[in-house]
């Protein structure tokens, strides 16, 4: 199973009520998730994430339909 550690970037499209969890995910000390949670994260909350690995190497991004590519 591969892992990310997603950073959150709202827009302006992003509900308000997104906002404090996603802050709250941001706080978190360096987070894995799976890519499938990652981009139904974005999807759902209309953010962005830059997918990171573990040692904080950017390997790719999420838009805000949830489609993703890898660098």
């Amino acid at each position: 199973m591969t892992v990310y550690y997603p950073t959150y970037v709202e827009t302006n499209e992003t509900p308000e009520d997104w906002h404090d969890w996603l802050v709250g995910v941001q706080s978190a000390d360096h987070r894995a998730s799976e890519l499938e949670t990652i981009t139904d994260v974005c999807a759902t909350a209309k953010c962005r994430a830059e997918l990171r690995d573990e040692s904080g190497t950017l390997v790719g991004h999420v838009d805000t339909s949830g489609d993703w590519r890898l660098a």
